[in-house]
């Protein structure tokens, strides 16, 4: 991640999310709690099931925001009204 985070200031980007996947579905798992990939408050976390063997939109898809002190918040009812998705690339 060292270099990610490099790249990323020498352009003044910030990473605010990542996504990771799962074997079954997407819950999020007692490790992904403990260890968010960005500690920093309102980093979101989308987790993909299946190992993301096919397209998921919101609603498929697990959505956690990272509240600080090990709290977290499942927004996964949400869909796509968390976000939306407008095409893949």
């Amino acid at each position: 991640m060292d270099l990610v985070w490099q790249e990323c200031r020498s352009r003044s980007l910030q990473v605010v999310g990542d996504v990771h996947t799962h074997p079954g579905g997407y819950g999020q798992s007692s490790v992904d709690r403990a260890n968010p990939m960005i500690p920093e408050r309102g980093h979101i976390a989308l987790i993909i099931p299946n190992f993301a063997n096919r397209p998921y939109l919101p609603g498929e898809i697990g959505i956690y925001e990272f509240r600080g002190n090990g709290k977290w918040t499942d927004h996964s009812a949400f869909g796509q009204r968390f976000f939306r998705v407008r095409g893949f690339v």
